[in-house]
């Protein structure tokens, strides 16, 4: 289940993506890039499982690692 809700969420920001790109020219570049990216995402998560649960787990520990390093930061009174 949680696959096809991703898989539909990244269909909603396709439509918006494209929709932007086609209605205003100047983001016509950024929009096609944010589609290849969700191409590229969709196409690893329809992947082997192996690999599915490997990105997710990286991306997670990627995750705690920017939260853990915000909190250092805010410490040590850079934000």
């Amino acid at each position: 289940m949680i696959r096809e809700l991703i898989a539909g969420g990244a269909g909603v920001y396709l439509v918006i993506a494209l929709t932007e790109g086609i209605l205003t020219g100047s983001v016509l570049l950024q929009a096609s890039a944010v589609v290849a990216l969700l191409v590229l995402l969709g196409a690893l998560l329809f992947g082997r499982e192996e690999r599915l649960h490997r990105a997710e787990q990286t991306l997670l520990w990627c995750m705690v690692f920017a939260i853990a390093g915000y909190a250092l930061a805010r410490i040590g009174g850079v934000f």
